[in-house]
């Protein structure tokens, strides 16, 4: 009873610290940006997660973690090495990842570099674990070039993640807020300087998984809350106009090392009562502590193609 309590008045902090860094940042700010400058990273990083639809935040069980929810590195033991290559719209587009992460007893910590054709991502994170509730940081430096022009930008993402058993079920919940305070990007080059803001994102997950000692079944869910710019000083509305709320849902079917995985990605209604999705679908294979994983995401520009390795010590 007590320990339930503590989580309780753990995670209500966290939950609190966000709101009113959002509502002191909402009267504070005064923008004129487009906002969503870094929209790539709101997809995530990762062929399992991606094939999950990116339903990630409640489970952040691999190295990924440090993108995903930085609460996961306390949980996880051990060096683990991973990169991944993603092929998007059809060759439109092409990133990848190089990722490493330790964790030991009740912390852990992580590095990533993220690359695409325009832009850079570089990720430093923490994790400590008290019982079976753990909290994170990432710190980000954004890099982009374009032409003569370069940009940057320095950001911060905060998690917490709560795991427990309920009979022969383990149930996850996860809590991270990207972006805190819409990081600034400054463009530099040709012209004037000039000012842009990522997205402040924040995202509630769920996961739970069950099984037999042959085969696995997880079920997760994330519902994610993004205001793409701050307010401006004509704004009237502003949170009905700019609040977009999506749900991200994925499932993972797994027999021995073997996994199928598949999800319905950035689930959300149209302003004609239609309700958008995008479906994803994987497999992954694990054997000797080398984790391999594809997943293939169809869109209307073309098909987007992932595949990632991980090495676990």
């Amino acid at each position: 009873m007590h320990s339930s309590m503590w989580h309780l008045k753990s995670v209500s902090a966290v939950v609190v610290i966000i709101v009113l860094i959002f509502f002191a940042g909402v009267v504070q700010a005064q923008s004129t940006s487009a906002g969503d400058a870094a929209h790539f990273l709101r997809n995530g990083l990762g062929a399992r997660a991606r094939s999950m639809g990116g339903a990630f935040v409640a489970v952040a069980n691999d190295s990924t973690a440090t993108v995903w929810n930085s609460a996961g590195l306390a949980m996880q033991s051990g060096l683990r090495i991973g990169g991944s290559y993603e092929n998007q719209f059809g060759g439109l587009v092409t990133s990848q990842y190089l990722t490493g992460t330790y964790g030991e007893d009740d912390w852990g910590t992580g590095a990533l570099w993220f690359n695409s054709d325009l832009y850079s991502v570089y990720f430093v994170s923490a994790g400590m674990a008290v019982q079976s509730m753990s909290f994170g940081v990432s710190g980000k430096l954004y890099n982009f070039t374009y032409g003569a022009q370069t940009a940057g930008g320095l950001g911060v993402d905060v998690g917490v993640l709560l795991r427990s058993a309920v009979h022969n079920l383990n149930i996850s919940l996860g809590l991270v807020s990207h972006d805190i305070g819409w990081t600034t990007i400054h463009w530099r080059g040709v012209g004037e300087e000039e000012e842009d803001n990522a997205a402040w994102v924040t995202r509630l997950g769920a996961a739970v998984a069950g099984g037999t000692d042959l085969v696995r079944l997880m079920g997760t869910a994330d519902l994610e809350l993004a205001l793409p710019r701050p307010p401006r000083a004509d704004d009237e509305a502003y949170l009905s106009q700019e609040l977009q709320l999506t749900l991200d849902l994925g499932a993972e079917v797994a027999y021995q090392g073997l996994a199928l995985r598949m999800g319905l990605a950035d689930v959300s209604f149209t302003d004609t009562g239609g309700v958008q999705v995008h479906p994803t679908l994987g497999v992954g294979a694990q054997i000797m502590g080398i984790d391999v994983s594809a997943a293939w995401i169809p869109e209307s520009l073309g098909a987007t193609y992932l595949l990632s390795v991980e090495f676990t010590f």
